[in-house]
């Protein structure tokens, strides 16, 4: 890679803090008001300003202002990306995230155009036999390992499985959920699901809501966090589970 000279670096960082303030204000007033129609939840604007700050953070170390980046400097922070082993799909979202922020940036007027655009992920060459799942064999297997007794974690176990394997839940909407979000509506329950930019609601089997009202009534009642009541939480301190 070629090295800028010195006190062009040097120049260049020293003006980086006010380009950079621009452009997170710019990025910050896109967030308040057009992720998801004003309703961005928490955990999607910390993770856009994480990817905003790894990108910034990649300008500084190029001697380059994130401000003032071209189409060639997003493509060359792609190869980075690539040389480092990234998921195709995580360099998708930090591309996507960066086409947001200089949409923004150009709404702002500070530059007239968006570098990021038209700049996109290398493909995902995996074949389909590559991608993790679990047949209904395995889950099957799966479910008869968690002992069918009334110890809590079990029972937490139990219901777990319910909402990832046969609801099809995602990891972080069940992280979200709330005893509140499960809702009864006439003879069948369902859970009102906090999705990154919709809510939805999801009716659930007779088995899995067996499973999950027989893990909360052993449970009971517990302190609320910051969302509310979480619906499943970790064994042990009862703090909201985080689900790799």
């Amino acid at each position: 890679m070629t090295q800028l000279p010195a006190t062009i670096v040097a120049d260049r960082l020293a003006l980086a803090p006010a380009a950079h303030d621009d452009l997170d204000a710019a990025f910050a007033r896109f967030l308040r008001l057009d992720v998801a129609n004003d309703d961005a939840s928490a955990d999607t604007v910390r993770g856009y300003r994480s990817q905003l700050a790894a990108w910034v953070n990649w300008c500084d170390e190029q001697g380059l202002d994130a401000q003032t980046a071209t189409v060639d400097d997003v493509k060359r922070y792609r190869e980075d990306l690539v040389a480092q082993g990234r998921h195709p799909g995580t360099i998708a979202h930090k591309l996507n995230v960066l086409r947001r922020v200089y949409a923004a940036a150009v709404a702002a007027g500070l530059r007239p155009d968006n570098p990021a655009i038209g700049i996109r992920a290398p493909r995902d060459r995996r074949a389909p036999e590559d991608f993790g799942y679990l047949s209904e064999v395995e889950l099957a297997l799966l479910f008869r390992a968690v002992p069918h007794d009334d110890e809590l974690k079990h029972l937490r176990d139990r219901a777990l499985l319910g909402l990832l394997g046969l609801q099809a839940l995602r990891t972080v909407e069940i992280t979200r959920a709330n005893v509140t979000d499960l809702q009864r509506h006439s003879e069948s329950w369902a859970l009102l699901v906090h999705g990154k930019y919709h809510d939805r609601l999801v009716f659930l089997r007779p088995d899995v809501v067996e499973a999950v009202r027989a893990y909360l009534a052993a449970r009971g009642t517990i302190a609320p966090d910051e969302l509310g009541e979480a619906l499943i939480v970790a064994d042990g301190n009862f703090a909201r589970a985080v689900i790799a």
